[in-house]
């Protein structure tokens, strides 16, 4: 009956009938987490019909204001789709989202640091405040140009040390292609000394959680933590790809 439909059960449905058969895992994963964080936490009882456009403007208001305006926009996409699932099946008659803007300008950041900031940043990361692993993956990273994503969730079994080649999987790469990236002299020198450090586990960059890499976001918090003894205007880790590139 739709007026009985939860907010929890449109979310498990849109995920199960749409999300998985329409994305990437990692795509639908994303769309989970975003609605089990921020919508099913909070409205996961009520009737998804009862939901109003102000409930979702004062929603994506606290997420701006918890610091985190691009998942605001992610949010409402997430929660947008996902109405919009329920009026094709014909289970709701209408969106709450309608003409509710992006609640944050998303230009596309054009950050590139300079040849001075690479030099103090590869030279303070050896004695930042950071495992010592997560250090030299961000060097690796920069000299290869790699993602972020694609530097986490690196295996061992990926790198080919007799033909310096790095084979980044389909399953983990942002576009879906596999790809195969040259290893410099620099790039062995840095895998070898990250291997003496994690070389016990299958992944380049465990977790202390056992039996997983690292999560994307330690690495994001390694530099936040650190931006003040860099002496460096604020960057992200994506910023050393576009740097690179």
């Amino acid at each position: 009956n739709r007026n009985a439909l939860t907010v929890n059960d449109l979310v498990e449905e849109y995920i199960e009938k749409w999300a998985k058969v329409k994305k990437k895992e990692r795509s639908w994963k994303e769309d989970e987490r975003i609605l089990n964080k921020d919508v099913v936490s909070r409205w996961g009882k009520r009737k998804a019909r009862d939901i109003t456009r102000r409930d979702i403007i004062r929603l994506l208001d606290e997420i701006v204001e918890r610091g985190a305006s691009i998942q605001a926009n992610r949010t409402l996409a997430a929660i947008r789709k996902m109405y919009s699932f329920a009026m094709g099946r014909g289970v709701l008659d209408a969106s709450p989202c309608v003409a509710i803007p992006n609640p944050s300008k998303e230009n596309r950041r054009d950050r590139v640091l300079s040849e001075d900031d690479v030099k103090t940043f590869w030279s303070k990361l050896d004695t930042s405040k950071m495992e010592k692993a997560t250090a030299l993956s961000l060097k690796f990273q920069l000299i290869t140009a790699q993602r972020k994503g694609e530097v986490a969730g690196a295996e061992w079994r990926d790198f080919d040390f007799k033909g310096n080649w790095w084979a980044i999987p389909a399953e983990k790469s942002k576009n879906g292609f596999p790809h195969r990236v040259p290893l410099s002299p620099l790039a062995i020198k840095i895998l070898t000394e990250l291997k003496e450090i994690t070389g016990k586990s299958k992944w380049l960059l465990p977790s202390p959680r056992e039996g997983q890499h690292i999560a994307e976001t330690s690495v994001d918090h390694a530099i936040r933590i650190n931006v003040e003894y860099f002496e460096i205007e604020h960057f992200t880790p994506h910023d050393l790809r576009r740097t690179a590139a």
